[in-house]
């Protein structure tokens, strides 16, 4: 499916190295978007997978269930941690590099198998 801002990893590319940014000419309207996207949807690897992807929808989330009267700011924990250099370095550069990611996507997917540990 076409990428309607472009491929932003070649933007980052291109400053780091100190070259201008190159945006691309023009953008791609809503109407144009929708049609590729329900077009990528009827594509047979997209078609394939949709059973799987409701089997995951269709699964109850495993938190427990919420109790008010105990779940409240007062009864919540505190955790404070501090990181030494190379790993902040490495959360920082090393780890959104590996992923073509950013530093936000790699704290999210922390967070998220902090959670499923939970």
């Amino acid at each position: 499916m076409a990428n309607p801002v472009g491929r932003p990893q070649h933007r980052v590319a291109q400053h780091r190295k100190g070259q201008p940014v190159v945006l691309p000419t023009s953008g791609t309207s809503f109407a144009q978007w929708a049609s590729l996207l329900a077009e990528h949807a009827r594509d047979a690897a997209v078609v394939e997978q949709a059973d799987a992807w409701r089997q995951v929808a269709a699964t109850p989330p495993a938190l427990p269930a919420v109790e008010p009267d105990v779940d409240t700011f007062a009864t919540a924990g505190h955790l404070s941690a501090e990181l030494d250099i190379e790993t902040t370095r490495m959360l920082l550069v090393e780890v959104p590099a590996a992923f073509h990611a950013g530093v936000h996507d790699i704290f999210l997917i922390g967070f998220a198998l902090a959670v499923r540990s939970f």
